[in-house]
Parts: C-alpha cells; structure tokens; sequence
C-alpha cells in the first residue's frame, strides 16, 4: 500500500466503526417477548395518553396491578412496579423493547427514523391482557 491509499484506508476504517457504533441500538437484556397465547382481559376504562416520548396514564379502573409489563402495539414490551387505583404512570417510550431488544421507535429530533404511532396499549399481569384506552397515539413526524 503506497502512501497515497494509507488516508484513505484510516478514513474508510474510521467511517466504518462510526456508523457501527451508530447503529447499535439492541439491548438483549431488556427484550421482551409479547405474550401471543396469553389470555384476554376485559378493555378497561383507562386512558392513556401519548405525550412527545412518554406515556401518561392514571388508573381509573377499580382494579390494581401488581408487578406487571405493559405492551404498546403487541410487540414492545416495559415492566412496571405495580400500578394502584388512583394512581399516574409516566413511562418513556424509550424504554420499551420488542423481543429482538430492539428500542420502540419514538421518533425525536436525532431520530433515524420516524416515530411509530402508539395504536394498541394492554397491561399484563397473571398471564392475561387488559386493554386500556389510547388518546393521542400519534408521534410527532419529522
């Protein structure tokens, strides 16, 4: 290799390693598989509402959750404390990931990609889905 190419190859590596590390978005530890044989729960009378990149939710419902994982469009799933009667969760979509550890795509300004509309939201507990109320499920397009 003459001096000439010796530029360019440190250039090409360098680009090469940047965009890896760019794309690098997978978490395996927090994947999540999306129950699809669960069993289904009455649609409670919850709303929840999208706000930029979080979701806000305030339990209407008569009933409390326990430790349970909330699922946004039967595929990324987050795992909550519990969620009492009367009570307001506040979870940053950022923080959903599908069964590939692939993050929820919620869009911003350093965003690769568009956000993704939020069109089904369901909690589980004990091996059954309730669904809950979308008001506002549209993120906001670039």
């Amino acid at each position: 290799m003459t001096i000439a190419h010796k530029p360019r190859a440190v250039l090409t590596l360098g680009l090469a390693a940047f965009l890896g590390a760019c794309g690098s978005t997978r978490d395996l530890s927090r994947a999540r598989v999306y129950p699809a044989n669960a069993g289904r729960d009455t649609s409670l009378d919850v709303q929840v509402i999208r706000e930029d990149g979080r979701l806000r939710g305030t339990n209407t419902s008569a009933r409390s959750f326990g430790p349970s994982t909330v699922w946004l469009n039967m595929r990324y799933g987050r795992e909550i404390a519990g969620w009492g009667v009367g009570e307001e969760i506040k979870l940053n979509l950022e923080d959903f990931y599908d069964e590939f550890g692939e993050p929820f795509p919620a869009g911003g300004f350093f965003a690769r990609e568009l956000s993704d509309d939020v069109v089904l939201v369901q909690v589980e507990e004990g091996g059954k889905l309730a669904g809950l109320t979308i008001v506002n499920g549209q993120g906001r397009r670039r």
